[in-house]
């Protein structure tokens, strides 16, 4: 997918090390609060993810090989974001190396 090769060649070493420290710094924000938003029914709820100045910048990319698939996954499951690709449901993980991480990504 040429939009992921460009993606990747884009983030240098510190780009990639200071998203994945505003992700971990989320997921233990998400620790203390544990509950899931359903952005469809929460009425004026605004995502707060810190991980990144651009709201609609891609994340990552989600990858199944033998089904060829390879999607963008934005932050945050909104009617936006779901029409660009694959989106990130607030309140649930975000996705990162180690066990226990139970993301859930939302796309249609």
């Amino acid at each position: 997918m040429k939009g992921h090769a460009t993606f990747v060649k884009s983030m240098t070493t510190e780009m990639y090390q200071e998203q994945q420290n505003h992700s971990l710094a989320y997921n233990q924000r998400l620790a203390s609060q544990n509950r899931i938003v359903d952005p469809f029914l929460a009425e004026g709820y605004e995502v707060n993810y810190q991980v990144s100045d651009d709201p609609d910048a891609v994340y990552g990319y989600l990858s199944i090989p033998s089904l060829e698939i390879m999607e963008p996954v934005y932050l945050g499951a909104d009617y936006h974001h779901l029409g660009m690709g694959l989106a990130h449901v607030d309140g649930t993980p975000l996705p990162l190396d180690g066990t226990g991480i139970r993301s859930v990504i939302a796309g249609h």
